[in-house]
């Protein structure tokens, strides 16, 4: 069960803005599980301070980024909201609807083929 910290953190969080894709700085080093982050920081998030990064993944938690690019730095590791600054927001996806239903162009493809499988 969630502290009454923790739920805040989530809801100021989901205030932040941050979205999936977005390219955000990573501006300093947040203590592990400050304002109610339900995270550590580790080392390996070290060598992403000052980087731009792309938002990866979003969770109730944390932030994922896309850190291939940094040499030393953790893969998979989250990061809370507000260590990050939106430096480009991401674009938004041109949807086509098929039998009814909504997909980004990145997905179309793949759907098509599980519409002629019949999945």
């Amino acid at each position: 069960m969630k502290t009454e910290l923790e739920l805040a953190y989530v809801v100021m969080q989901k205030a932040s803005g941050i979205k999936v894709r977005d390219k955000v700085r990573v501006l300093r080093r947040a203590e592990s599980y400050e304002m109610g982050w339900g995270n550590f920081w580790c080392d390996g998030c070290e060598a992403s301070i000052e980087k731009t990064l792309t938002v990866q993944r979003i969770s109730d938690g944390d932030i994922n980024l896309d850190t291939s690019a940094v040499a030393n730095a953790s893969t998979g590791q989250g990061f809370p909201f507000f260590v990050l600054e939106v430096v480009e927001p991401a674009k938004p996806e041109k949807m086509i609807t098929v039998c009814g239903k909504e997909y980004s162009e990145a997905t179309l493809e793949k759907a098509m083929q599980e519409y002629v499988k019949g999945e």
